[in-house]
Order: C-alpha cells, then structure tokens, then sequence
C-alpha cells in the first residue's frame, strides 16, 4: 500500500502513513479535538462550560481511485455558526437550515470568529451527507467530484445553503492541489462538550 505524508492543516507538521492508516490516525488523533502531542492544536475554549469544536478530514484521489494527498486538524467553529446553534435549539422562526453544505476556495486570510464566507471560494459547494457518530458530534461528508473545486485549495468552509447562506466553520491549510481529474472527499466533525 503506498505510504505518503499527512499533513497538519494547522501547522504543516507531516506524518508518514499508509493509505489504509488514515481513517484510524484520524479517528485516534483528530477527531474529537483532541492533541495528540505532535502538533495538532487542541481547539480554544469557547465557553466557561461548553466548547464547540470543528475538525477535518481532507482526501484526494486521483482518476485511478488512489489516494494521492491527505490534510487533518482542528479548525474553527466562527460566531455566526455558534448563533445558527443557537437558533436551531430555540426554534427560531423558519429554523435555520442545516449546515450540510462544504466549500472550499483559494483565500489563505487565517480564519477568525468574524469570518461570515470563505475568501475566495471557488466550484460548487456540495451538500454532504449528514450523521451522527456521537451524541454530540455533527458530522458532513462530501464529495468535490473531477471538474468541481479544481485548483490550489488553502480552506474550507461549512455553510447551510448552496449559495450565500450562514458559515458555521472555517478553516485554512496548507495548499492541496486538486487536479481536473481528481476527487477530494472532505469529512468535517464539529464536537460539543
């Protein structure tokens, strides 16, 4: 199995890994905000007694179906995304829409909790499919098929409409090139505890 180097989306930190590693290095070391002591930032506390806390998993394969670049880490949770929250648990009028959408984009402005949109998004957004791997975990899979985001990526955005809509987590990496024939399928996690 080919071996290739994971890299911290927050810190470029590299671990070499086989293709078959990842999901569980993730599983182990990301998911769940955790530190894993060798460079993968626990997120911030958001409150006294709850934090919210986003993660990701950034796959691309090439047109062969092989992994070809992996990117993982903390990202962050932005305050129009702790409202939407909000808004959903107290049954505002319309509710807010789910956030099931993922966008990426070329803007490497570090990611801040004002940010409302991605800097330079680029592609469709696609809607991703949502589960629920904990009781207090969100989780968005989805799929930026060949043709669709090409392009030196450097974020990632988590949003609840196809177009405009309310950004909930951002987060700005290292670049990965998506070629025209490569996928890039995006796993993000925002965890409440």
């Amino acid at each position: 199995m080919k071996s290739f180097a994971l890299r911290s989306l927050k810190n470029g930190a590299e671990y070499q890994l086989t293709g078959g590693d990842v999901d569980e290095f993730y599983s182990q070391h990301i998911f769940g905000c955790g530190h894993n002591g060798k460079g993968f930032p626990q997120s911030g506390w958001l409150t006294d007694s709850t934090r919210a806390c986003g993660t990701a998993l950034l796959k691309m394969f090439n047109v062969d179906g092989e992994l070809v670049d992996v990117r993982a880490g903390g990202n962050l949770v932005v305050s129009t995304g702790l409202a939407l929250v909000v808004d959903r648990i107290q049954g505002v009028s319309g509710p807010p829409a789910a956030a099931d959408y993922i966008a990426v984009g070329t803007g490497g402005t570090a990611a801040s909790a004002g940010d409302t949109a991605l800097q330079t998004e680029i592609g469709t957004r696609v809607q991703g499919t949502l589960s629920q791997p904990t009781s207090a975990t969100d989780r968005a899979v989805s799929t930026f098929s060949a043709g669709n985001g090409t392009g030196a990526l450097v974020e990632m955005g988590r949003l609840n409409a196809s177009s405009s809509g309310t950004l909930v987590a951002r987060i700005v990496f290292s670049t990965i090139t998506k070629g025209a024939s490569d996928s890039l399928t995006i796993t993000h996690d925002i965890i409440y505890s």
